[in-house]
């Protein structure tokens, strides 16, 4: 029963992070956004991401990551993840990003991993930037994911 009840507010928890993600019409919003600015992405966060890949021959390719991103709300962030893409894993693999916020609260980043690939993607924080949602917007990628931060530590 405990099992049913965490998948289930799981399922809650992620459909409500889907719901704040998305535009909402009619609401008026001014042109920075939301309330998001470069400090509002800053701390570590956990996240995960799940989709698939297309290859040259348009197959898809599961795939499956999850890690850990500081951003330093300067416009930079470092992080390290794990991924698996048609099972064939890849661990704690490091990267580097740079990200800006667009005038509509949205947040663009690329991430540069160790190998030299850039992967890019828009990330919707919350209006608090405990949380966000995040799509990979390079050609081939359906992924998506979560992630949360932890504990700001104190300046």
């Amino acid at each position: 029963m405990r099992l049913i009840v965490r998948r289930w507010l799981a399922l809650v928890t992620a459909s409500m992070g889907l719901y704040l993600a998305l535009p909402v019409r009619g609401l008026a919003q001014s042109d920075a956004g939301p309330g998001i600015n470069l400090g509002t992405l800053k701390g570590t966060y956990v996240f995960n991401i799940t989709g698939y890949l297309t290859d040259a021959s348009g197959n898809l390719l599961p795939l499956s990551a999850a890690g850990r991103e500081t951003y330093f709300g300067n416009g930079s962030t470092s992080g390290v993840t794990t991924f698996s893409i048609k099972g064939q894993v890849q661990s704690r693999v490091t990267f580097t990003g740079t990200f800006t916020v667009n005038a509509d609260g949205s947040v663009s980043e690329t991430d540069t991993q160790v190998n030299g690939l850039a992967l890019h993607f828009d990330v919707y924080p919350t209006p608090d930037g405990n949380t966000f949602a995040t799509i990979q917007t390079d050609p081939g990628a359906i992924a998506s994911g979560f992630g949360t931060r932890g504990p700001l530590e104190r300046d």
